[in-house]
């Protein structure tokens, strides 16, 4: 027994090497179903066929892919969840729902315009400035007296020069006529009023604005000279601020400057200039007169029938 065991133990089991691919060699002897055709052989004497396409699917394709997957995993999990005969109710449900929550929307979005409209139109609707009088009536404290001017226009034509005395007397039946020379404007009128003053607003009357009856001759005084739109206020340069100016746009009665002079200053001389006048309209009681009217551009005169200073004497 002991030899016997001895032999046994002696003798050592060998590896077999030979079959270390025994199962590609096995898959490949196995028989194949039809359904499962055999791979094609690979060629090693030249290129695969097709070796010049992509070995991987483009990202393109592999999102299309993707999504039929998707699309049919969706369709299928309907269909499990949704039985045939409730697939059509569930369709007009979620397309009710749908147009409800639109609806919602577009009142939720008409709410928001409504509550925002009435700012918008008081925005644009917004009142522009105008030259109108001004609607308060001004206490004679605040006109200031005692003011001394001259003028620069020719004096050399007899009845078409009045004195500058004639704008600052609180008497609109009379005015200042100054001859244009040259026809052109820029007439200047220098102001001293004696004494300090703060001034806070300034107007004017563009016009000779005696009406009938109460002119010498029965005529519109106003339809005889011309009418200044813009006269522009120079301050003293030591004060270096900007001229303010006076827009008429050709209307009677007071003109003046919108809002009054910022930051009042306080002055005892300034600068008028007439910087533009537009001719005067024809009056219809000059249709009457024997005599032919001369024509507006024959109108050689400009006219101011009061200028007021608004403050207080310092």
């Amino acid at each position: 027994m002991s030899a016997t065991t001895d032999r046994t133990e002696d003798v050592q089991p060998q590896t077999n090497h030979g079959w270390d691919n025994r199962r590609t060699i096995l898959a490949a002897l196995a028989p194949r179903p039809s359904s499962r055709p055999a791979r094609r052989a690979i060629s090693t004497d030249g290129p695969a066929a097709g070796a010049d396409e992509p070995s991987t699917p483009g990202a393109v394709v592999r999102c299309l892919h993707g999504s039929r997957r998707a699309a049919r995993w969706a369709v299928d999990r309907l269909n499990k969840r949704i039985p045939p005969h409730r697939r059509l109710r569930t369709a007009l449900i979620t397309l009710a729902a749908l147009i409800v929550l639109v609806v919602a929307l577009s009142f939720v979005r008409m709410l928001a315009t409504d509550n925002t409209g009435p700012i918008t139109a008081t925005t644009r609707h917004r009142p522009p400035p105008t030259s109108q009088p001004d609607p308060s009536p001004v206490a004679a404290e605040t006109i200031l007296t005692g003011i001394t001017a001259s003028d620069y226009c020719p004096k050399d034509h007899g009845e078409q020069y009045s004195p500058i005395a004639n704008a600052f007397d609180n008497n609109t039946n009379t005015a200042w006529i100054c001859t244009r020379a040259k026809n052109k404007d820029g007439q200047l009128i220098p102001v001293d009023f004696g004494r300090d003053v703060t001034l806070t607003q300034i107007r004017i009357v563009p016009c000779f604005d005696a009406r009938i009856p109460d002119t010498p001759d029965g005529v519109d005084q106003c339809s005889k000279h011309r009418i200044v739109m813009k006269l522009v206020i120079y301050y003293p340069k030591e004060l270096n601020r900007k001229p303010d100016v006076i827009d008429t746009y050709g209307k009677r009665g007071y003109s003046f400057i919108p809002g009054g002079i910022k930051n009042p200053p306080k002055l005892s001389k300034l600068l008028l200039r007439v910087a533009e006048t537009i001719d005067p309209p024809q009056s219809a009681a000059d249709t009457t007169q024997t005599s032919e009217p001369s024509p507006a551009d024959d109108t050689t005169t400009v006219a101011i029938s009061e200028i007021q200073f608004l403050g207080t004497s310092s």
